[in-house]
């Protein structure tokens, strides 16, 4: 009478790929080339997704609390909440161009809230039902990627990630995914890597130069190189503040807490 709910969770592996040759071509040289080139004749890696899914729903009974004015006003109360996750998808980094690059950096996991708040009211053969309903209840930020001008604009994004160690790519390691974000409050704080610090010919002042032979943080100040302090450093990755985010800004989150009024009108045929 009072409580319900569901709780499911799905673990999903999938591959995909090609059938023979997407392109023929009459000169054997010219196919050959294409062979060794395209991506096209590897089979997607079977990589684990799952997703998950709650659901409780909190209610009044239809004559709950003191009868008042013909009707119960404590009764027919519903609560009714929803939250979803799902892992995040892979798609490919391959600065190097390569051709056996494939699914190999993850975005960032899915999160999904949703609230609805309802009170039923029966008059005859007729039920009204009056709602609020809030999407996004945490107000969860996802970085679009229709923030992102053009490809350059998204591999300079992809560049300024901390991501995991890989042959794939030369970023920065560290545990970002694809979709990780720094908020606009937060100052730009540009982070370049050099395999040594004296190889740096002409160093500017703003950026912080990351030394991979030692995995210090160095800053060129006062036209001297001076490592950067550890509490400075903390902040600047906590706050994410090396990201490059795309350049159309307008379009960077568009999944903002929304809020829905509205009533519902049935009616019994019986």
């Amino acid at each position: 009478r009072w409580w319900s709910g569901f709780l499911n969770y799905t673990y999903r592996v999938s591959t995909s790929g090609y059938f023979g040759k997407q392109s023929i071509f009459q000169n054997p040289s010219e196919q050959r080339d294409y062979d060794e080139e395209t991506s096209n004749l590897y089979q997607g890696k079977p990589i684990p997704q799952p997703y998950a899914r709650i659901n409780f729903i909190l209610r009044t009974p239809n004559n709950y609390g003191p009868r008042m004015l013909g009707g119960y006003p404590l009764g027919s109360w519903m609560a009714n909440l929803v939250y979803s996750w799902k892992a995040g998808e892979y798609i490919d980094w391959n600065p190097y161009r390569r051709s056996d690059v494939y699914d190999n950096v993850q975005v960032c996991n899915y999160h999904d809230s949703k609230l609805r708040f309802s009170k039923l009211f029966k008059m005859s053969k007729f039920n009204l039902s009056a709602f609020v309903e809030i999407e996004n209840l945490l107000n969860i930020k996802r970085l679009s990627g229709a923030s992102f001008y053009d490809y350059n604009d998204f591999e300079l994004y992809m560049y300024s990630l901390h991501l995991p160690e890989s042959e794939d790519y030369d970023n920065i390691v560290g545990d970002d995914r694809v979709g990780a974000y720094r908020e606009y409050s937060v100052t730009y704080q540009p982070i370049e890597q050099v395999g040594n610090i004296d190889d740096v010919l002409a160093p500017l002042a703003r950026p912080i130069y990351y030394e991979t032979t030692s995995n210090r943080y160095m800053q060129y100040v006062d036209g001297e190189w001076g490592e950067v302090s550890k509490s400075k450093m903390d902040k600047i990755l906590e706050d994410k503040a090396y990201i490059d985010m795309p350049n159309q800004t307008s379009f960077s989150f568009l999944n903002p807490r929304q809020w829905f009024f509205g009533i519902e009108l049935s009616f019994d045929l019986n």
